[in-house]
């Protein structure tokens, strides 16, 4: 259909998609604020789930993706680094608007975040 939208409409849908990130780390460190440090590094739940989540899913998915996808390799490793970046912000937003606890799930993201920074590159290495 190729509609004309005004200048000034899009440029107010476009100066609004870019505060959501913005405010999806406010939401965040909000939430990180109200945790105690012990109870985001002293849980080895949170290290098991990253791990499963960030290494062991990702091979995982290598060898159940690599028959469909077949020969092109660029687009198989981008999905497997894809699939091993840390945990988005969207279930902490989705636990704060049904009034959830929300201490895991912030605390997971950051722990996730910051284990991205050697989980990533075993993740490349391996393949």
């Amino acid at each position: 259909l190729d509609p004309t939208i005004p200048e000034f409409v899009r440029s107010i849908f476009t100066h609004i998609g870019r505060s959501t990130t913005y405010l999806s780390m406010l939401v965040l460190g909000v939430s990180v604020a109200q945790v105690p440090i012990k109870k985001i590094f002293g849980n080895w739940r949170l290290y098991a789930f990253a791990l499963i989540r960030q290494i062991a899913v990702p091979i995982a998915l290598y060898f159940v993706l690599k028959p469909f996808i077949g020969g092109n390799e660029l687009i198989l490793k981008t999905i497997i680094i894809l699939i091993a970046m840390p945990c988005a912000n969207i279930p902490l937003m989705m636990a704060n608007q049904y009034d959830v606890e929300d201490s895991t799930i912030s605390g997971g993201i950051i722990l996730t975040t910051i284990l991205s920074i050697i989980t990533i590159p075993v993740v490349t290495m391996i393949f």
